[in-house]
């Protein structure tokens, strides 16, 4: 529940906003109230200041503040829009003070006030704030009727720049009118409007029924507040009650006068503040906790699988003491399987391996076949140190075997067949990926003389001697054999 204290020209009353609607009548004395004045003592003036920025600013308005109004606290000022660029939207030259002068009347009435004061704000500035509309046009005279007065507030470029409280103790359309152009003579006079011939706009906050032919004839044009239909409120002030209770700008309470509506906000504000902060440790707290659970979980099925494995380790310890065996008689037993007994060459891939390199020829024959594996130092195919310093490869795996073959050629090969295929043979050797080349039978052909299509020693037969690690890829020519 909201109430605001209405000060009029002829009395004061409370009113109080329930369910929607106002009603005349003092909500409790915890709730706090807004205070709308409506006085003939309420006054605005412009001043320029020099472009000054921050306190600099600030206290020299405050002193002209002060010299306009010395004998009232209930005072404030307003900073307009600027024309101009960004320097003097920063450093604004151009304010409106606004001030009311019946502080004994003000004092007295929140004196007797039980509630708490939000804040006092001037029926002037809070029309400024209801038609400050971007769709209402910039300079606007604007009329609202009382119940026995006529408060009449003029904007000029939508800034506040003239108030006034006018009595109207009839008000007929006519006295209402006349109340309107006297204070539009009043700003020819001033040069704050000019004397034009085109129609001055007028929002008039009441029923203007009978005023339009007065309107006319005084080069008066009505203009309505937008979003406002044909059932508008038959009281205006409702509208700037409920303007005020968002405390807009324009209050002009000091703040002695506030400060059990401040510190009740504050306390409110700091009630929220630790809730939300006992919320957040709340949350902050389950979260550790969810964390300490998960890791206790975790901890626990840890300590779960190390118990199953000392027991699996047990079994398994008991099960070797059951057969009489050292532990480390079986290790060097499988170790001597892996190393020697299944890493030991098989005959059939090296006779596989050897079958490829002579697979293009269906006439060649292998001859004297023999393999073996080397023993640490032994150097292969009986080379010489220098040969084998030649051939050095760091990288060669510990266990390599030894594989020598001769090739029998048809007696019938022409020279040149039999130079094909010793060519083709040591080819293929040279094209298997990991193979040491030893002997060369193509060399040791090329070092001897032919006669008649055979070697002048008369050997038919012609051999080769490499070197390779236990297990190499074969040729696809052996796959397919």
């Amino acid at each position: 529940m909201s109430q605001v204290l209405y000060i009029g020209p002829t009395g004061q009353a409370l009113w109080r906003r329930e369910e929607g609607r106002w009603r005349h009548g003092a909500a409790p004395a915890a709730e706090a109230a807004w205070v709308v004045t409506d006085l003939p003592e309420e006054s605005i003036s412009k001043i320029r200041t020099p472009r000054l920025l921050g306190r600099d600013r600030s206290a020299l308005i405050a002193r002209q503040l002060a010299a306009a109004y010395p004998d009232s606290p209930y005072r404030t000022f307003l900073t307009p829009a600027q024309q101009g660029g960004l320097l003097d939207r920063l450093a604004p030259t151009r304010h409106i003070l606004y001030g009311i002068g019946a502080r004994e009347r003000i004092d007295s009435a929140l004196d007797a006030l039980a509630a708490p004061v939000a804040g006092v704000w001037p029926t002037s500035l809070l029309l400024w704030q209801l038609c400050r509309h971007k769709d209402l046009p910039a300079d606007l005279l604007i009329a609202l009727p009382g119940p026995d007065n006529l408060r009449i507030v003029y904007l000029r470029k939508r800034t506040p720049v003239l108030t006034r409280l006018t009595p109207t103790p009839d008000l007929h359309a006519k006295q209402i009118i006349e109340e309107i152009v006297r204070t539009l003579r009043y700003l020819e006079n001033t040069q704050v409007v000019k004397r034009e011939g085109k129609p001055h706009p007028l929002l008039y906050l009441g029923d203007s029924g009978d005023m339009k032919p007065l309107l006319t004839a005084n080069n008066l044009r009505l203009v309505t507040l937008p979003g406002t239909t044909a059932a508008s409120p038959a009281d205006w002030r409702q509208r700037l009650f409920d303007l005020a209770l968002r405390s807009p700008a324009g209050q002009l309470a000091p703040v002695e006068r506030r400060i059990p509506y401040l510190a009740a906000r504050v306390r409110r504000a700091t009630r929220h503040w630790i809730a939300g902060a006992l919320v957040v440790g709340a949350a902050i707290v389950a979260a550790n906790l969810h964390t300490v659970y998960g890791l206790l979980t975790e901890k626990r099925a840890i300590d779960a699988e190390n118990e199953r494995a000392a027991t699996q380790q047990r079994a398994v310890s008991g099960e070797i003491a059951r057969y009489d065996v050292e532990p480390a008689l079986v290790r060097r037993a499988i170790a001597l399987h892996q190393e020697e007994i299944a890493a030991a060459p098989d005959a059939a891939y090296y006779l596989r391996l050897a079958g490829g390199l002579i697979a293009f020829d269906p006439n060649l024959r292998l001859a004297n076949f023999s393999w073996r594996e080397l023993e640490a130092g032994v150097p292969p195919c009986a080379a010489t140190a220098d040969a084998l310093a030649a051939v050095k490869d760091a990288r060669a795996p510990a266990r390599k075997v030894e594989l020598r073959f001769e090739l029998a050629i048809p007696p019938s090969y022409r020279p040149s067949e039999h130079a094909f295929a010793l060519r083709s043979v040591s080819r293929r050797i040279a094209a298997v990926a990991g193979i040491t080349l030893w002997q060369d039978a193509t060399h040791d052909a090329a070092g001897s003389s032919l006669r008649g299509g055979v070697a002048a020693n008369g050997a038919e037969k012609f051999a080769w001697c490499v070197t390779l690690p236990s297990a190499l890829p074969l040729p696809p020519e052996a796959n397919n054999s």
